[in-house]
């Protein structure tokens, strides 16, 4: 059905649009040309009928199975793949982003954004099923219209509408289907539907696909198989988009220090006076590998976080991470929050030279870093215990957290896997997945879900002019 309705508009666009009056332009656009064509198809057929009944139409447009141009107003129809060389330079009036849940990352949906500049009334339309993939930019676009549906964001000159499930439990109640699959209401088509439906799910349940089931059949976002370390729900669920005060926090740091090409992750959790824990992280970025390449092999746009804040690029000549550099970034942050900074704990892993690059500054910067760390062993049955804490303390919501992206990437990639005396065992989800920044944040909860909550006195608040009458 998002096919068709999609096909139209874009020869809506093509035939009669009015902005601008001539010369649009109006690409469909998905990771493949192959995707891109199943809506210019579409489309390139409802014309090719028309055509057979109107020598207007016939006159005024050239049909290629690459383009179709309106001679009249010179505006063309074209389907485009992937690749930013065939992007750039286009100056589009209509894009329609077929599957962006497949995209593995935003440059295209940004490029041809950026395109549409000198536009005075541009049209985008992203169409997809839902996926396993968290860290796509669907999904981020999904994220922002639940927080429109909830009322948190208001947007005028955006529409949107998703059919799917509420919750998992619909799965079983057939009279509720028809919330993701609108195509029941007709009357005609419904017993097909259904029987085909019916018929996949079947098989579907047979080979113990359960997701698969969820994502295709109920247009539900669930990351991949039951051996996802937290559910995207229950990591939503915790989120928070109130702002967080975390000044004069006593605060956790963990740290997970890289090997060449892996992240530096400096992970913290923030002991709140509502006795929840706020937690955060920023992640430091190696260029041995070109960033252009880290960035494609990833699928994380290191750049844009950058720019953001949420991580910092290695600009070393060798590419490694300057370990004096994160030393930096935490007594920034400390000062900036005023924070008690209680302790680091750390991986053992190349502690070593971290600790000479405090040296280092305490000698050469009389820095005084006087930081008290503690060694949080990786060993499965030592670490079991405190991943297991962690995500209890998610589902009950004593973990927030304000979807910082680095952090979030790192729990989606993240899988679980129950090993021997029912230890839990935290790995990613391939190797070029990222889930530094949660590892980090495992350290610090290693200490802080032993806190004792202290909350502050009125002199103290007093103090930091957090008190009034």
């Amino acid at each position: 059905m998002k096919s068709i309705l999609s096909s139209g508009i874009a020869l809506y666009e093509l035939l009669f649009g009015k902005s601008p009056s001539e010369g649009r332009e109006i690409y469909i656009a998905s990771l493949t040309l192959r995707q891109a064509q199943t809506i210019y198809n579409m489309a390139y057929r409802q014309l090719n009928i028309l055509k057979a009944d109107s020598k207007a139409l016939r006159d005024r447009l050239e049909m290629r199975k690459t383009d179709i141009v309106d001679i009249v107003s010179d505006s063309k129809l074209m389907a485009l793949s992937n690749n930013p060389d065939a992007i750039d330079g286009k100056n589009p009036s209509t894009v329609l982003l077929d599957e962006l849940a497949s995209m593995p990352d935003d440059e295209m949906y940004s490029r041809l954004k950026t395109g549409m500049g000198l536009q005075s009334n541009p049209l985008t339309a992203l169409i997809s099923t839902a996926s396993d993939n968290l860290n796509s930019p669907m999904y981020e676009e999904y994220k922002y219209v639940t927080k429109m549906v909830e009322g948190k964001i208001k947007n005028d000159r955006y529409f949107y509408f998703c059919a799917e499930l509420d919750e998992i439990s619909e799965m079983n109640n057939e009279e509720l289907w028809i919330k993701a699959m609108p195509l029941l209401e007709n009357e005609k088509h419904r017993p097909t539907i259904l029987k085909n439906i019916k018929q996949d799910i079947e098989e579907q349940r047979e080979k113990g696909n359960e997701t698969s089931i969820q994502i295709k059949n109920f247009n539900m976002w669930s990351s991949t198989g039951a051996n996802n370390f937290i559910s995207s729900k229950s990591w939503q669920v915790a989120s928070t988009d109130e702002p967080i005060d975390i000044d004069s926090t006593d605060t956790i740091v963990g740290l997970d220090l890289s090997s060449v090409d892996d992240l530096t992750a400096v992970s913290f959790a923030h002991m709140l006076d509502s006795k929840k824990i706020y937690v955060d992280s920023h992640a430091f970025v190696s260029t041995r590998m070109p960033i252009d390449m880290k960035i494609k092999r990833d699928k994380t746009d290191y750049l844009k976080l950058e720019q953001e804040g949420y991580v910092t690029i290695s600009r070393t000549e060798s590419g490694v991470i300057d370990y004096g550099e994160v030393i930096d970034y935490l007594l920034k942050y400390e000062k900036t929050h005023n924070l008690n900074i209680k302790e680091i704990v750390y991986d053992p892993y190349n502690i070593g030279q971290f600790f000479q690059a405090i040296e280092h500054k305490n000698k050469t910067e009389n820095a005084n870093i006087k930081w008290t760390f503690v060694e949080q062993s990786q060993q499965m049955f030592k670490l079991s215990p405190i991943i297991k804490q962690f995500r209890i303390d998610v589902w009950n919501k004593k973990i927030m957290h304000s979807n910082n992206p680095i952090l979030n990437i790192a729990v989606n990639n993240a899988v679980s896997k129950e090993e021997l005396n029912n230890n839990i065992r935290v790995s990613k989800k391939n190797r070029s997945s990222k889930i530094d920044p949660l590892a980090a944040l495992f350290n610090a909860h290693a200490s802080a879900m032993h806190m004792e909550f202290k909350p502050k006195s009125i002199s103290e608040k007093i103090r930091e002019g957090k008190f009034s009458f």
